[in-house]
Order: structure tokens, then sequence, then C-alpha cells
């Protein structure tokens, strides 16, 4: 399997992020050529994220794509994404994915009341080609910490930033989305 990342953001403003994810895919139309799932992964959405999911398929017009909502597991929303997206890439039916990951969580700064922290990442998922071969997706135990990262962009932005966790490998890049006592899943990807 193998994941390109097509765009990832944290901004601050008064809106959800909705959008800033429809604007972004109707000027990239190429993300969603040949898709066959589309993936909706998020923490804190006030919407359920099955109808966020399913809006989001219906403002872009991908009636033919099977939406996939992936929810409430914090920082771990792309890597189960993941794990899920490498069993129904198995059947040999499905081969592309776009996996949207939308997260929005109220600043409680004074100065910022009333604004949102929006995280997004739009993540192309594919069968044959991509930025990265995913060589392994694993679950790791639970830390003692209470709170983990808010959501999986906070992890992303370090990817795309080379800052993820060093190892000896020039090529290899290593993700870990931790999510606390909620348990934490590390994502060992190769460069191509």
């Amino acid at each position: 399997m193998y994941l390109t990342i097509h765009h990832a953001e944290a901004a601050v403003g008064v809106e959800m992020p909705w959008v800033r994810i429809t604007d972004l895919i109707e000027k990239n139309r190429h993300w969603t050529e040949g898709i066959d799932l589309l993936c909706y992964c998020h923490q804190t959405d006030f919407e359920t994220g099955v109808h966020g999911c399913a809006k989001l398929r219906q403002e872009l017009g991908l009636s033919e794509v099977m939406p996939i909502s992936v929810g409430q597991s914090g920082s771990l929303s792309l890597a189960n994404a993941i794990t899920i997206l490498d069993w129904m890439f198995s059947s040999g039916t499905k081969n592309h994915a776009l996996c949207v990951i939308a997260d929005s969580f109220i600043l409680d700064h004074m100065e910022k009341q009333g604004s949102y922290l929006s995280m997004t990442a739009l993540i192309g998922v594919s069968t044959t080609t991509g930025d990265y071969r995913v060589e392994s997706c694993r679950k790791l135990p639970g830390t003692r910490a209470r709170v983990g990262a808010k959501s999986a962009v906070e992890s992303i932005l370090k990817l795309e930033l080379h800052q993820s966790e060093f190892t000896n490998d020039q090529e290899l890049e290593v993700v870990t989305f931790d999510a606390g006592v909620f348990g934490t899943s590390q994502l060992k990807l190769r460069r191509t």
C-alpha cells in the first residue's frame, strides 16, 4: 500500500474546515480521479462522521465512491483507516482511496475565543503508487499520559517537514500517532 500526502494544514479561524476541504478538492480534482473509497477520519466533529462523509461525497459529486468514516479515535484515526483500507484492498476490488482528516477544536485562549483550530489533511492511498510505501502499521500500548496528540494531522505535518522519528535508514520515516491512554499507532513509511 502507498500513501501520497496531497495537503496538510493547521489553521485558526471561525469556520469549520468544510469549505476549505471542498475548495481544495475542487481545485485539485485529480486527487479524486479513479478513487473507489472516500475515507473520512475525524476525532472531534460537531456532525457525526457518517453524516460528514456523506455530505462531502455529495458536495463533490462522488456518488459512485464508497464512503467510510473512522472517528472518535483521536490521532489514531488515520492509522485505523489504513488498517481498514488494507483489508478492503486485499479483496482486489478496491485500489484507490482519498483519506480526508478533518478535526476542529474550540480554542480556549481569551484572545481567540469563538475560534476553531482546524486541522485538515488530504492523503491519497493506493495499491499501486505513491510517495511513500507503507512498510508497517502497528498498534502499541497506551501511555500514562491522559491526552496525546489531538489530531493525526499533527504527525502528518511533522512528516511533511521531515521531522518524523529518527532512524538509521535515510529513506525510512517513522510516524507515531499517540492518543495517550487510548493507545498509540506507529506507521513506518519508505520514500519511493
